[in-house]
């Protein structure tokens, strides 16, 4: 209507993840550098040992201060839970405070700078986030948390037209709670939107638990993941059909999920490469990726595809 603003529902139905979400954003609210949205959601989504349910909304307030630099506050209600035994194949024995269930009530304070020549097709820019989020009991959340998070990309014009991308994330999570982070806040990589090559939510702090409750059970790997996550990822995408808005692109990502304790080291972050195809269809920006890991271990693929309807990074 001319004025800017977006309004979205999505829906999501897979094997991986259902997930429904209704958001509204005007980023000129009453005719002023003040935005303003609001975000309703259901999310239902399995990783490797647990399924994880999220049901809740926000609402965000906004200020530009230029046309690169935005100042944001969101208040988040979240009602979660972490289930184990979801669905078939996964660890249905009792696992030491993995079964969580609360509601989050937080604060989340967020400066970011941004300036990209196109949000959707990058070719020079940066985009530069910093967060601080509160979740307190004080305001109604069950358990009380501090999450910090750094993020900066970086994309620059190569060679025969090429583009090279470079993202970088720290993310921490600490908690004043003695049972520690609830599994439904904690941090898992692997997969097409963080570290390439490894299957989808497959990398992070593990131990081992018995396959069914019997004192001669099998054992398999419980991943509950980390209170911090380092992510790294290097681009080049290549322009194949540019009428037809169709690319390719080589890559390189390293990263890994650490518990309480654990800090990032050289040896500890897992790394792999790949290549892949991106096509801007009518439905939207399509990902095709094969990611190869350079220290596989054992019961890990030697190679993970992966195909996702969305931008990359």
């Amino acid at each position: 209507l001319g004025r800017g603003q977006t309004l979205m529902f999505n829906a999501m139905f897979s094997s991986l993840r259902t997930l429904f979400q209704f958001q509204f954003h005007d980023p000129y609210f009453f005719n002023q550098y003040l935005g303003f949205g609001f975000n309703a959601y259901n999310i239902s989504e399995f990783f490797q040992s647990f399924e994880r349910k999220r049901q809740g909304g926000s609402l965000t307030w906004s200020y530009r201060f230029t046309d690169y630099i935005n100042l944001a506050f969101t208040y988040k209600l979240e009602h979660a839970e972490a289930i184990l035994g979801a669905a078939s194949n996964r660890i249905t024995t009792p696992v030491a405070r993995a079964d969580r269930i609360g509601w989050t009530s937080s604060g989340q304070l967020r400066f970011s700078v941004d300036t990209r020549d196109n949000r959707m097709f990058p070719k020079t820019g940066q985009y530069s986030l910093l967060s601080l989020e509160r979740a307190d009991e004080r305001i109604g959340s069950t358990a009380n948390y501090n999450r910090f998070i750094a993020q900066s990309r970086w994309y620059f014009p190569f060679l025969f037209g090429t583009t090279f991308r470079l993202n970088g994330q720290y993310s921490v999570i600490n908690t004043e709670d003695p049972e520690g982070v609830p599994t439904y806040e904690r941090y898992f990589a692997g997969g097409i939107f963080d570290i390439r090559g490894f299957t989808r939510y497959s990398l992070g702090p593990s131990i081992e638990v018995a396959n069914e409750r019997e004192p001669g059970s099998s054992l398999r790997e419980f991943v509950y993941g980390g209170n911090k996550k380092v992510v790294f990822n290097a681009e080049i995408e290549i322009p194949l059909i540019p009428a037809a808005q169709i690319a390719g692109v080589l890559f390189f990502d390293t990263g890994n999920a650490f518990a309480e304790g654990e800090y990032p080291s050289y040896e500890s972050m897992r790394k792999s490469v790949g290549f892949g195809f991106r096509w801007w269809a009518p439905i939207g920006p399509l990902r095709f990726e094969w990611g190869f890991p350079l220290d596989k271990r054992r019961d890990e693929e030697d190679m993970v595809f992966e195909f996702t309807i969305g931008s990359a990074y």
